[in-house]
């Protein structure tokens, strides 16, 4: 970012934070129904737009990463 900067180029408001498009949160969605990634992963592919708590609930323990 600091060379960026250096530039003289910032990033606008709106670009500060990443944004998933909807058919990489549905994938994501999808993976984590289906019990291919864990819960905490799920929130890293989501760059952090949802924290654990968002996430559906599931009765069964967690697969292992």
């Amino acid at each position: 970012m600091e060379f960026m900067e250096a530039l003289g180029w910032t990033p606008q408001p709106d670009l500060s934070s990443v944004r998933v498009p909807p058919a990489y949160a549905q994938a994501v969605m999808e993976a984590l129904r289906s019990r291919r990634i864990t819960r905490a992963r799920a929130v890293e592919l989501m760059h952090d737009q949802m924290v654990e708590v968002d996430l559906p609930q599931d009765d069964d323990t967690e697969i292992a990463p």
